[in-house]
């Protein structure tokens, strides 16, 4: 796992990394077309810079509700900016953030620094991601990106929707020890009865009908996994 040390490192180079990504884009003639497009879109949809505010370091505006705003995001895109807003070609990293408090400011860094080069969602039960491998200049960042790509899927989305909604309510807590579950069901299969079965399976047991019933209950997990249960089987 890498440290917190490391991880640094690796955040100020993705950092520049954008930067100069940023002012080879900004000297495009599209790019610059671009913008000059975002600020007529701007106009019809009345924008306001006054209206504009980071709140918890997210970005506020009624502006970014409007189907002009949209538009300008599609506009991004296409122009492989992977902003929310355009951004004034006319203006460096440093001349952008040394200004005043802004849309186009607050939108400079992406929420994910993965997006130009990959693409990941849920499709039903299925994580998805699709690396554009042309786009990766070394296996070992790749491995550390994608590392932080899952964290960032895994524990976001899954942890507070898939969960919920795809993993059994049986199966959350994991307290299920499939081991003994494969050891009730192979000395059943020799022919002991469900007695002798919990004296050495449940040892611990002192009340002889319930470790019974435990029996009765793992031989019963048993024949589902082998009729194909197993293939139902969460990774640990």
């Amino acid at each position: 796992m890498a440290t917190s040390k490391e991880k640094s490192r690796r955040i100020d180079k993705r950092v520049r990394w954008w930067i100069l990504r940023w002012e080879f884009a900004r000297r495009n003639a599209q790019v610059k077309e671009g913008y000059e497009k975002a600020k007529e879109l701007r106009k019809q949809a009345e924008f306001s810079p006054e209206d504009v505010k980071t709140i918890g370091g997210l970005l506020h505006s009624p502006y970014l509700n409007t189907p002009q705003a949209h538009r300008e995001r599609e506009l991004c895109q296409e122009l492989g900016l992977h902003f929310q807003c355009m951004i004034d070609p006319s203006k460096s990293y440093e001349e952008l953030m040394n200004g005043p408090e802004s849309m186009e400011k607050s939108c400079f860094f992406p929420g994910v620094f993965w997006e130009p080069w990959a693409k990941a969602g849920l499709h039903g039960s299925h994580l998805i991601i699709d690396i554009d491998l042309s786009k990766i200049n070394s296996i070992d960042a790749l491995k550390k990106e994608v590392s932080d790509l899952l964290q960032f899927q895994y524990a976001e989305f899954y942890e507070e929707y898939y969960k919920e909604k795809y993993q059994p309510e049986s199966e959350k807590k994991r307290d299920r020890d499939f081991e003994q579950i494969l050891r009730v069901g192979e000395l059943k299969e020799q022919g002991l009865k469900n007695r002798e079965i919990a004296e050495e399976v449940f040892p611990e047991d002192t009340d002889p009908d319930s470790a019974k019933v435990k029996v009765s209950q793992h031989f019963k997990q048993y024949k589902y996994l082998v009729k194909g249960g197993y293939k139902d089987l969460i990774y640990p």
